[in-house]
């Protein structure tokens, strides 16, 4: 089942394949729904908000439970991998980790001084361990949570690695991609981290070095955001999506593009 915010604040359940809509809830947020996302096992979805609210709702559409402690819209929404935990990012500059079973929050990351725009687990960490985020502020952290993240373990403070954008590090680079990371996703072995911005560029790292491997560039620089990358299963292709879309080898009904790395 694929899962979809609207701007009128509805939470919809899509069959992919027929693209009939099964389940629409019509007031799922008070103001936009631009965050959600469906568990592993696809029996939750969680949504966030204009309202800075984040739900858990199960596929009939029914409030599983409500997360209450962002001050501002949230803007990503990321299951880890075993969906015990749910990382939510907000226009109020930190990332919050909740249990999925209680509804407790468990974590605080941040403040980062900045809006957080994406937020993403590496789906090879057990028990979300590690998760990227990228901001306002054009970098991307990994975070690194060494405990886990339950409360049955010692929860340590996190270690945090920036990756700073290659146009602050090579001579010479045209700065004008300086804009905010938009769209963040980990291969499924965790090595790389492709990382999407709002220029339209899209850097791929190794997610262990902070080197980058690739860069994707649009023909039309700053006119597009890339609103989302994700990685194949096998993790040999990268899919993208530039909005608005404006390149000819675009699929015109999906506008979503791909690439072998």
């Amino acid at each position: 089942m694929l899962a979809a915010g609207s701007f009128l604040g509805k939470v919809l359940l899509i069959d992919p394949e027929s693209g009939k809509t099964h389940v629409e809830v019509r007031r799922a947020h008070r103001g936009p729904c631009k965050a959600v996302t469906v568990s592993p096992d696809g029996t939750l979805v969680a949504s966030g908000g204009y309202d800075a609210l984040v739900k858990l709702w199960n596929m009939c559409g029914e409030e599983h439970v409500r997360l209450v402690g962002h001050s501002k819209p949230i803007t990503a929404v990321n299951f880890c991998d075993d969906q015990s935990v749910l990382a939510s990012s907000s226009e109020d500059g930190s990332i919050h980790l909740w249990d999925t079973a209680t509804g407790e929050l468990m974590r605080v990351l941040g403040p980062i001084n900045c809006e957080v725009h994406c937020v993403a687990f590496d789906p090879s960490a057990k028990g979300g361990s590690r998760l990227a985020s990228g901001g306002h502020d054009c970098r991307v952290r990994q975070w690194a949570l060494h405990g886990g993240t339950s409360h049955g373990h010692a929860m340590c403070e996190p270690t945090v690695r920036e990756y700073v954008p290659a146009a602050e590090r090579v001579p010479g680079e045209n700065l004008a991609h300086q804009k905010p990371v938009v769209s963040l996703a980990y291969s499924p072995d965790g090595g790389r981290l492709a990382c999407g911005y709002a220029s339209g560029r899209i850097e791929v790292l190794d997610a262990v070095l902070g080197l980058m491997l690739h860069m994707i560039c649009p023909t039309r620089p700053n006119r597009s955001f890339t609103n989302m990358v994700a990685f194949s299963p096998d993790g040999l292709t990268l899919a993208f999506r530039f909005f608005p879309p404006h390149l000819a080898t675009t699929d015109h009904a999906t506008h979503f593009l791909f690439t072998r790395i």
